[in-house]
């Protein structure tokens, strides 16, 4: 199963499917796995992925409602 993991340090967020969890690309730092499943991700615009890697990073950790996503203003 594809999974969703983003990166506490600086917000990136990458796709796939290691067991043990995935190292940043950026900054080398261990990716905490998101409560967010892949299908959520890739209907995803790349600016609410931005929003939600910036929530999920300052420490609100929201997660999208399963019937919408995060409005962009």
């Amino acid at each position: 199963m594809i999974k969703v993991y983003g990166c506490p340090a600086c917000a990136r967020l990458e796709i796939g499917s290691m067991r043990k969890g995935m190292m940043c690309r950026d900054c080398e730092r261990q990716m905490e796995r998101l409560p967010l499943t892949f299908l959520e991700f890739t209907e995803m615009s790349e600016s609410e992925r931005m929003i939600y890697a910036r929530k999920w990073v300052s420490g609100l950790r929201e997660i999208p409602e399963k019937s919408g996503h995060f409005k962009v203003i």
